[in-house]
């Protein structure tokens, strides 16, 4: 009784549609098999051996393009099964990518970063790089539109391509060596030769100090209330923060024990009566 139902319900609806509705399940079908073989082509493509030998700052922007291609393809494919022609598919695409196109100007130039940090390659995945704005961290990826960074606080930072590409980078990971620069503030009136001294047996003591270049000391800076003396030393780039806490910590402890003095706070103060030429002079300077 149900299949006599269902025969006469078949026979009664026209041709096209039968057509129609047997076009569209077969494209969804296919639609929805074709996402799940790329899934699988992307993720076989990322354990492959071949896929280990590629840069990781290349790898995956490389598997995004491909994702993103096979997508419009298999897209392309189900519309031509549904019976739309390939004209129609690309005066439709043509259109919908010059909407798209001014509608997302940003994600474009965010493309258009991506793809110019990957000619270029300013910086490379596992690099510890700083932009001129302030943001800094390990890069852990770069993908079409976005570079991530694991901050030094712990935090995930997302930066646009277009972002990173127009700024200033400052790729701390580039070289083997860097050099650090220390400053200390003593009184005017210490003895530079003993001071530039202490400092250069400070970094000669330490063993992730670069002896070539040697370390420099020497006063820089002198002005009525201070001398400031600079302590230059060049170290593996994995040692820079620890020679720089390490040094600060000895330095202090070696000024302490060898009786070289702070300078002193100054406080200037001016105090003006009725006399309106007070208000012209210089303020007097005090050490507290």
């Amino acid at each position: 009784m149900l299949k006599e139902f269902w025969d006469s319900l078949i026979s009664t609806l026209p041709k096209d549609i039968l057509q129609a509705l047997f076009s569209f399940v077969v494209a969804i079908a296919v639609l929805l098999i074709g996402l799940r073989l790329i899934k699988w082509l992307i993720a076989h493509i990322k354990k492959t051996k071949l896929s280990a030998r590629i840069d990781p700052t290349v790898h995956t922007f490389i598997l995004s393009v491909i994702s993103i291609g096979l997508k419009l393809l298999l897209v392309i494919a189900a519309a031509s099964i549904m019976g739309v022609s390939n004209a129609s598919i690309v005066a439709v695409l043509g259109s919908a990518g010059l909407a798209i196109g001014l509608a997302l100007q940003g994600s474009l130039a965010n493309f258009a970063g991506g793809v110019m940090i990957l000619l270029f390659r300013p910086f490379l995945v596992g690099d510890f790089i700083e932009l001129n704005s302030g943001e800094s961290g390990i890069v852990t990826s770069i993908s079409i539109f976005y570079t991530t960074l694991h901050t030094i606080d712990n935090h995930k930072l997302v930066i646009p391509n277009g972002t990173v590409s127009n700024a200033s980078v400052s790729n701390y990971s580039a070289m083997q060596e860097r050099r650090l620069s220390l400053d200390f503030s003593v009184r005017p009136d210490t003895d530079a030769a003993r001071m530039s001294g202490l400092l250069r047996g400070i970094a000669a003591s330490h063993d992730k100090v670069l002896q070539d270049p040697p370390p420099f000391a020497r006063l820089t800076k002198l002005t009525e209330t201070a001398a400031v003396y600079t302590l230059r030393v060049w170290c593996r780039n994995a040692d820079y923060w620890d020679v720089n806490y390490d040094l600060l910590e000895h330095a202090g402890r070696a000024l302490i024990e060898n009786g070289i003095s702070f300078p002193a706070a100054r406080m200037d103060v001016r105090v003006c009566g009725n006399d309106a030429s007070c208000r012209n002079t210089e303020p007097t300077g005090t050490n507290v």
